[in-house]
């Protein structure tokens, strides 16, 4: 078990998980935290009714045969990510934004809309999500608002 995460930021953490089946059909699962470095191993034998090299060899396969779904079950998850991300921080921002009351009600529609939409699409296509996370940059960096208290824009907390 991977402990003594420090607490940080939403989205902050950045968690790694690697599985390696050996041909001697041992698994080894290593789970790391990235921005601090801690890291985890854990070595599963079986050692009763071993994997036999047609059984690797087919695991394999089905490895090579699935890891383009992989990767882009992966581009998803972290485009997906990076929007609620966006919507998180640009609603962060809306709060130390100076704005007339058109302009606050219009991002605040959008960030709500666009949160309403994320979770009723949990399994949109990249390209959505992208579109999604390029309106609400266009929103916020289209004209020039001004922050209270010298606090960072959109731009700069991204």
């Amino acid at each position: 078990m991977l402990t003594d995460i420090p607490p940080m930021p939403r989205g902050a953490a950045k968690l790694e998980v690697t599985y390696d089946i050996d041909v001697n059909g041992i698994l080894n699962v290593t789970a790391s935290e990235k921005s601090t470095g801690l890291s985890k191993n854990i070595q599963i034998k079986n050692d009763a009714g071993r994997l036999s090299q047609s059984d690797i060899d087919r695991m394999v396969s089905e490895a090579d045969k699935f890891k383009e779904d992989d990767r882009k079950n992966m581009e998803m998850v972290n485009t997906k990510n990076e929007l609620d991300m966006v919507i998180y921080s640009s609603t962060e921002t809306l709060q130390k934004l100076t704005l007339d009351d058109s302009d606050r009600d219009q991002k605040e529609k959008l960030l709500n809309d666009t949160r309403n939409w994320l979770d009723s699409n949990p399994n949109a296509q990249v390209e959505d999500y992208k579109k999604k996370i390029h309106e609400i940059q266009h929103m916020f960096t289209d004209k020039k608002d001004t922050v209270q208290d010298d606090e960072p824009t959109i731009e700069d907390v991204e």
